[in-house]
């Protein structure tokens, strides 16, 4: 059985109404030897919801992913907000920080391409496979079940909204 069908039969496990409605997390891009800048060391606690830096407070964040981190475990931790559009709901998922920070690699996988390597997806081919796939089961189960599917995948960049969906919007 892959992944996405054991995530897919457990649809109905996870409580959408203890479910916070706006979640922070934070992803700890690794050491590269291309970086020109200095690098920062960090803690963060074992239950990985604190970071703390050098001469700064503690900050919370709901989940704080080292830099050992997997795309995989990125997409397991949004999972319960993939459950909200098959209740109705809409649900966002929002990639925040500077240039070259990871954002793309996170979102899409390596070299800001659509990767279909199984360890490299990030969580937009892994959210597709496992939307149609819950839909698909969601489906078979209950015939009568409709689903009408829209996305839109925007930047924002020095002020101005692209739309990454469309080939003709030129930054």
């Amino acid at each position: 059985m892959s992944a996405y069908n054991a995530l897919c039969s457990s649809t109905s496990s996870i409580d959408l109404n203890n479910l916070s409605p706006i979640q922070v997390f934070i992803r700890i891009k690794p050491n590269n030897s291309n970086d020109q800048y200095e690098t920062i060391p960090f803690k963060y606690s074992s239950n990985n919801t604190i970071l703390t830096l050098p001469n700064s407070p503690p900050l919370s964040f709901d989940n704080v992913f080292p830099p050992q981190s997997t795309q995989y475990d990125i997409f397991e931790s949004i999972i319960p907000f993939l459950h909200l559009p098959l209740y109705g709901y809409n649900s966002t998922i929002f990639a925040y920080g500077q240039t070259n920070s990871g954002k793309t690699y996170t979102m899409l996988g390596p070299d800001g391409k659509l990767s279909l390597a199984a360890d490299l997806m990030g969580i937009i081919p892994r959210t597709s496979r496992y939307l149609f796939a819950a839909i698909h089961k969601l489906t078979s189960s209950s015939p009568s079940i409709q689903y009408q599917v829209r996305v839109s995948y925007l930047e924002v960049y020095n002020g101005r909204v692209y739309d990454l969906l469309r080939k003709n919007d030129n930054k």
